[in-house]
């Protein structure tokens, strides 16, 4: 099998192509924006500027890296990855960025056969972006491999709908209007029925997938996996966090998905001196109400992936109560340096309830409160959840992730 990559977007780093390559699979990647093929001079720069500036759109272009493909095996897109961030940055609404992802998805898979396409046996595209590759894939009778990243936009919006009425007061409605019949929801619709395997990172998304009437026989679960951090270790704290506050870390888009105003609110609810919390990522919550909450919790904004070591090391706990995901990075990250992490099944995460921290229902922040309450008063529990995700930390590996896959597409 020689299988071609289509990804718009750094999502996972770049893991299926490197993944793909390392087996020999690979027969080309496609992508918008990149700069490790762009030659060293200009790597170089870039990593430069990216170090010693802190320039938000540098930084960004900075993530943009893949290792251990050859050059000859990428396209990138760049100018259209250029103006497709330009479009996100300025949409107003939910229903703007659902409609330039779509414009752009359109673009780019236009843009990839209008190259001289390698010797290829299937294609591999991701959920909303892959309607006009596979229908093309499949008139030259390829396999379509699709990875659905997310629980499908259908029942996505159907669960935010709720929590907009839920937590009104964090938001700017305008900002937060949904579209009934959604553009992306659609395309999704016949990617599934186009794709001969979907590939999936948690029983979550599959049991979305199958309540919308897809085949579970096309749906294989995988979860993802990272590199582990050579540093990683679990110190003896014990006495060292006594009258000392609990550090708290929410890595993600400060937004109303990942649960954001739900944590904010737990910790409004705990005495302000037992404990410290950053929230690192871009805000998209009112205003307002970020500054209500700023006394109690250091909002750092998007920060280069180079400095998220020094912030996990920082943390005692994790939280990330999201409402809707496919399966975070962050929480696979938090494993991977032995922190336990407080969580829910809308996030579809490989988190043991009571092994490597908490599992709660989405949407409550009493039991935000009462799990990170419990790792306040009991240093024992903390301790041995924290142990837990040290000693678990080979499961989250990009070389289990590796090897999954490969048995998924056999």
């Amino acid at each position: 099998m020689k299988i071609l990559v289509a990804q718009l977007g750094a999502r996972m780093h770049y893991a299926v192509p490197r993944i793909l390559e390392a087996q020999g699979l690979l027969s080309h990647f496609y992508t918008d924006t990149l700069v490790s093929n762009k030659g060293m001079i200009f790597d170089i720069f870039i990593d430069f500027i990216g170090k010693n500036f802190s320039i938000g759109a540098i930084q960004r272009l900075n993530r943009r890296r893949l290792k251990n493909v050859p050059s000859e095996k990428i396209t990138s897109f760049d100018l259209l990855g250029y103006q497709y961030a330009l479009e996100l940055r300025n949409a107003k609404s939910l229903i703007e960025k659902e409609d330039i992802y779509l414009k752009y998805a359109e673009m780019f898979s236009a843009n990839i056969f209008k190259t001289a396409i390698p010797s290829s046996t299937a294609f591999w595209g991701f959920n909303g972006a892959s309607e006009f590759i596979f229908k093309t894939a499949k008139s030259l009778k390829k396999t379509c491999i699709l990875e659905q990243t997310i629980l499908p936009k259908q029942l996505e919006i159907d669960i935010l709908r709720a929590e907009i009425e839920r937590n009104s007061d964090f938001i700017d409605r305008k900002q937060f209007l949904l579209q009934s019949n959604s553009r992306i929801a659609s395309a999704e619709n016949e990617e599934w029925q186009l794709a001969d395997k979907i590939i999936v990172a948690s029983d979550f998304v599959a049991n979305g997938l199958q309540s919308l009437g897809v085949p579970s026989s096309k749906v294989r679960v995988v979860p993802y996996g990272v590199d582990i951090p050579k540093k990683s270790m679990v110190k003896d704290k014990s006495g060292e966090r006594t009258r000392k506050k609990l550090k708290v870390l929410f890595v993600g888009e400060v937004g109303l998905r990942k649960g954001a105003p739900d944590l904010l609110i737990a910790l409004d609810s705990l005495p302000a001196s037992s404990f410290q919390a950053k929230f690192v990522g871009q805000v998209n919550l009112n205003q307002k109400v970020i500054n209500k909450y700023s006394s109690i919790v250091d909002f750092l904004g998007v920060v280069p992936a180079s400095a998220m070591e020094t912030y996990f090391n920082w943390a005692d706990v994790v939280v990330l109560p999201s409402l809707v995901e496919g399966s975070p990075t962050v929480i696979y990250e938090a494993i991977s340096f032995g922190k336990p992490v407080i969580t829910t099944p809308n996030a579809g995460s490989v988190v043991e309830d009571g092994v490597h921290g908490r599992i709660i229902p989405p949407g409550s922040p009493a039991y935000i409160s009462q799990a990170l309450a419990a790792y306040i008063e009991d240093e024992e529990l903390l301790e041995y959840h924290s142990r837990n995700s040290f000693d678990g930390r080979n499961g989250v590996s990009f070389a289990t992730y590796k090897e999954a896959l490969s048995k998924a597409l056999t």
